[in-house]
């Protein structure tokens, strides 16, 4: 997965396996990779280590 940083600290541009999307640290601790396929916003949970 490759990550660009935007203004936010919690929130990167990402892209994995050619499709792009967005990493979100939320409320509970967890990143989620989420991206849109066939217009339908999918959310999948990710673990990260920087």
């Amino acid at each position: 997965m490759k990550l660009f940083k935007t203004s936010q600290p919690n929130v990167y541009i990402a892209s994995k396996d050619n499709v792009q999307g967005s990493l979100i640290l939320k409320e509970d601790g967890q990143w989620y990779f989420e991206s849109y396929q066939n217009d339908k916003l999918v959310s999948e949970k990710i673990v990260v280590k920087f």
